[in-house]
């Protein structure tokens, strides 16, 4: 008889992913704001950051704002998007980042020195 495998699904992590992560764009733009929490920017230099196009990525800013996890700051050409200032919503984004942060590349390692063929 095979033994069964247990997988334990962390359910704050995929409850916060389907809500604010679940277009590779609105990811893209968590990700931003989770390793910056402190930018504040508009659209189109958000945009720039993600190299995407500047329209999706107004759409899905103000589709967070809706949601809650970014806020709006009207300016006198437009807006600007930081992150909100709830803490349980930070603590949620900090806990998606830490399971999602793509790992460091690693350092090239130094090649060993040949030895004379006898």
């Amino acid at each position: 008889m095979a033994e069964s495998q247990t997988f334990e699904i962390d359910l704050a992590l995929l409850e916060f992913a389907q809500r604010y992560a679940n277009t590779s764009l609105k990811r893209d733009i968590v990700a931003l704001f989770a390793e910056n929490p402190h930018i504040s920017d508009e659209a189109g230099a958000i945009a720039r950051r993600l190299a995407r196009s500047q329209a999706p990525v107004a759409r899905e800013l103000e589709d967070l704002r809706l949601l809650g996890l970014l806020r709006r700051i009207d300016l006198p050409l437009g807006a600007a998007y930081r992150l909100t200032d709830d803490p349980d919503l930070r603590a949620a984004l900090l806990h998606f980042r830490e399971h999602f942060r793509r790992p460091a590349p690693a350092e090239p390692r130094a090649a060993k020195p040949l030895r004379p063929l006898p």
